[in-house]
């Protein structure tokens, strides 16, 4: 007896997380349908088919027609069914050219259909489960007269016997014969027939008793023997439907998928169409305790010997079975909140019966760009706050997708949320993560939120089964992504950048042991403050004995009534002489030994030996910092890694201390041209900050900027790597002096100078503007400003050329060496 005891088993079912089905045919649809093994065999064999725009419509309901064709597709073969035809009308409303005429026909003709009393067969009519099981019984070889499939209690008679022989078997929900059969129950039905045993009759003989004619024999439905060596379904000596009518057609169901459940493997001759999984014993999506796995399986199961004989799978891995083994008294927990655990009751004879459980996670990732077309595949990766097993291993997993192995890879789109399966460190399935947009009302930590009035508890794999880092705003909308079962798996915008902070110092606040810890923050937003900790890794902490429990390092935070609770991220690492940065090898090191590398999104805090904090995102914004083995104290380093990295840097604390030497450092990625040698006005703000105004280029736009004092140096040239201070005057800045162009290893956002032209001669041609020998390629789109008598103008290249010759160059160029700018200091032509 099959005990399903999950109320999301249709919904289990409807997951792509039996395996991957190359063998299947793809339909746009995939995600929607419940019974998918029913729907990719009956389909690969053609006997129903998908439309024309690659949708397969599981729901839609089944016409009359539809079903005389399905029948004859699996009598026949498709290609002989398709070439049936009708010589006159086969019923009064089905004329001879009617597409279905020769499905009816052939089927009439066959006693496997009969139409109604007034002569019409209704082929547009829907079709219920008691007519269609009567056609499916009748093509097994059932007599209708012979069963009772006709006269006022057929129905009843087709059910017992359908039933009977599992043509049911795999509904969500107990059989209701009056209900319309949707396409995809069809296919389930349809593929039960094929498994189910044909039968005959004996043959009938008409003799003659005390002058009355007796019809004798023929009463009886007996199963068809199948002698022949091509027993693919069941190698039991009977006939099969498939056996007899779809020779090529293979089942083995003794093998496992993936993931370590019992499967049903379909093949067409050597050709696979998929794997899966069998009906589970009992089905979980939340954490139970072995004592309950075995009250539900009861009876079914003989437990002696149990400890040696489970087997307890995670993700496709087998795993120690000593602690999960499903005793009377077990109180260890398996499974998990959105882990879909299935217990299989493997059996043999009286005393060999073995339990195997299966626990499959479902993770969130995101995706990365946008489908290639070209190459047919996706990237994704894995999402920030995505917690892996300890059975998958993230640097084994192939995180390019193939349209070979998945359906309808192209209808996803960069940064979608999706929610993948992993067995052996294979990715299994992937589908979108569902999305609830609504207002927060209410929150456990580390166990549900309440949004509209729903409450949703966290998965397992989503940060440990602790949700989120933070605090929710109440009444504030968020987007919480949910996985296959209802429980959050991720909530958009509530860990944000602020919930992140390094700590380098902490200390009682007092001599007393009950005092408030203290320490020193650094947060991402470059603020520096003295902060109460409350908590370090959910417990309290006082005085000295607390403060000693805070390590210099990065945490994740929450904040309630003016006090922290931290939670640890990640250690900090002393750093020896070498380099921190380096923008060539994108690497930060510790000596000569790489700790980690940073990316385009990496987050840098750096504090000078001023105690000043700057924050760069980005390599290519961050200081170049060199430390000098020679001075006195080192410098630090602390790493936040990407989710399941060790290798890519999220988060960076620098401490430059006395020792480092840093250079350069671009916060804005803001270019600046100068185009006067002296600032324009001196003014003061209203908070009486002095500032100094220039007229400038600020990134491509004429107009004006203040920096916060007269660096002395100043003066008309190009100005990059520029910060600004509290007042949004810039504070720092690098002049671009040296001449980079042309250059061979020209890198992204590169700059150069050339403040010494010799005859200022200037030409352009196709795109090339030529100044003193030295030929400057411009990009698409490109602009070209000249210093005319203490201007600024923008001219177009060939007004360059005609009007005007060249006393200095600056230009920003991009990674193709190609100028995106270009400023020329000029004379009158």
């Amino acid at each position: 007896m099959k005990k399903f005891l999950s109320l999301v088993l249709a919904l289990v079912m409807t997951m792509s997380l039996v395996t991957i089905s190359a063998g299947a045919k793809d339909f746009t649809d995939d995600s929607k349908i419940t019974y998918k093994e029913a729907v990719d065999v009956i389909s690969a064999l053609d006997i129903v088919d998908g439309y024309s725009d690659g949708d397969f419509r599981p729901t839609n309901t089944l016409t009359r027609g539809a079903a005389a064709k399905i029948i004859c597709n699996m009598i026949l073969g498709p290609t002989t069914a398709d070439a049936l035809s009708a010589s006159t009308a086969p019923f009064k409303d089905v004329p001879a050219d009617s597409v279905f005429a020769g499905y009816i026909t052939y089927c009439a003709k066959e006693g496997i259909i009969s139409g109604y009393a007034d002569g019409t067969f209704r082929p547009s009519g829907t079709l219920n489960g008691y007519a269609f099981m009567k056609m499916l019984l009748g093509a097994l070889g059932y007599d209708s007269d012979e069963e009772g499939f006709t006269g006022p209690n057929w129905s009843i008679n087709v059910a017992k016997l359908a039933i009977g022989i599992d043509l049911d078997d795999g509904l969500t929900e107990a059989f209701n014969g009056s209900k319309a059969v949707t396409r995809e129950e069809a296919c389930l039905y349809a593929l039960n027939t094929l498994q189910a045993t044909m039968v005959e009759y004996d043959s009938k003989t008409t003799v003659t008793v005390n002058g009355a004619q007796v019809v004798v024999g023929g009463n009886d439905a007996k199963d068809m023997e199948n002698t022949s060596s091509k027993q693919y379904i069941k190698a039991d000596k009977y006939m099969q439907f498939a056996e007899k009518y779809f020779t090529d057609l293979k089942l083995n169901d003794a093998g496992d998928d993936a993931f370590g459940r019992p499967c049903n493997q379909w093949k067409i001759k050597n050709d696979e169409i998929g794997k899966y999984a069998k009906a589970a014993d009992a089905t979980y999506t939340e954490e139970v305790k072995g004592k309950t796995v075995r009250a539900d399986l009861g009876d079914d199961y003989d437990f002696e010997q149990v400890d040696k004989k489970d087997a307890y799978y995670v993700d496709g891995v087998q795993t120690d079975v000593g602690s999960f083994a499903v005793a009377k008294n077990n109180d260890k927990k398996i499974g998990g909140n959105g882990v879909l655990t299935e217990v299989y009751i493997i059996e043999g004879d009286d005393t060999d019966d073995t339990v195997r459980i299966v626990s499959i996670n479902t993770y969130l990732a995101q995706v990365s760009g946008d489908y290639d077309d070209d190459d047919e595949e996706l990237d994704i990766e894995w999402a920030d706050d995505t917690t892996l097993s300890d059975n998958v291993d993230s640097s084994k997993v192939d995180m390019t997708l193939s349209s070979d192995d998945f359906d309808n890879l192209n209808t996803y789109e960069d940064e979608d949320y999706v929610l993948v399966t992993v067995a052996d460190n294979e990715i299994k399935s992937i589908a979108k993560a569902e999305k609830v947009t609504a207002a927060v009302t209410a929150y456990e930590d580390g166990d549900s939120v309440t949004a509209d009035g729903t409450k949703y508890k966290y998965s397992k794999t989503y940060n440990e089964g602790n949700g989120f880092d933070g605090d929710y705003s109440i009444k504030d909308d968020y987007d919480l992504y949910l996985d296959a079962y209802g429980y959050v798996i991720f909530a958009d915008g509530v860990e944000d950048e602020g919930k992140y902070v390094y700590i380098d110092d902490a200390y009682a606040a007092s001599n007393s042991e009950k005092a408030n810890v203290k320490a020193n923050a650094y947060f991402l937003d470059g603020t520096n403050q003295e902060i109460t900790v409350d908590k370090v890794g959910g417990s309290s902490v006082k005085g000295e004995t607390g403060a000693s429990k805070v390590d210099d390092g990065w945490y994740s935070y929450t904040l309630k009534n003016d006090k922290y609770t931290l939670t640890a991220k990640a250690d900090a690492e002393e750093l020896s002489a070498g380099t921190v940065t380096d923008k060539d090898t994108v690497a930060i090191k510790n000596g000569t030994t790489t700790v980690a590398k940073g990316t385009s999104s990496t987050v840098f805090v750096v504090v000078d030996d001023d105690d000043d904090v700057s924050v760069y995102t980005g390599i290519k914004k961050v200081p170049e910092i060199t430390v000098n083995s020679t001075k006195g104290d080192k410098a630090y380093i602390s790493v936040v890694f990407e989710k399941n990295s060790s290798t890519y840097a999220k988060y960076v604390f620098i401490d430059l201390g006395d020792v480092a030497d840093a250079k350069g450092g671009d916060k804005t990625g803001d270019v600046i041209f100068l185009y006067k040698d002296k600032y324009d006005k001196r003014g003061t703000d209203s908070d009486e900050n002095v500032y100094y105004s220039y007229k400038a280029v600020l990134n491509g736009e004429v107009t004006k900027v203040k920096f916060d004092e007269d660096h002395g140096t100043l003066g008309m040239g190009l100005y990059t790597e520029v910060e600004y201070d509290e007042n949004g005057y810039v504070s720092k800045y690098t002049e671009v002096t040296e001449k980079k162009y042309p250059a061979s290893d020209v890198d992204t956002e590169d700059w150069t100078a050339d403040e010494d032209i010799d005859s200022g001669r200037i030409e352009q041609k196709s795109g090339v503007v030529t100044i003193n020998q030295v030929s400057y390629y411009m990009a698409d789109g490109a602009k070209i400003m000249v210093v005319d008598d203490g201007d600024m103008k923008t001219v177009t290249a060939k007004k360059l050329a005609s009007d005007y010759k060249a006393e200095a160059v600056y230009g920003v160029m991009n990674s193709n060496g190609e100028f995106t700018y270009l400023f020329v200091v000029t004379d009158k032509a």
